[in-house]
């Protein structure tokens, strides 16, 4: 998809491929950063409720 986006970009006037291709590069990169922070954002969330529920039973 991306690929698609790049080639018909480059194929207007006065285009620069390689600037194209970096401004991809830029926004998939930024994307699987954000992925990633989400992830491990959730993974500890998950974590605290598992030791809360634990903290919870031995209290019990």
């Amino acid at each position: 998809m991306i690929l698609l986006k790049v080639i018909t970009k480059s194929k207007g006037k006065n285009s620069n491929y390689n600037s194209i291709v970096l401004n991809y590069i830029k926004e998939l990169v930024s994307f699987t950063i954000n992925c990633k922070f989400l992830a491990a954002s959730y993974f500890q969330y998950t974590n605290k409720l598992g030791l809360k529920e634990k903290q919870e039973r031995l209290m019990k």
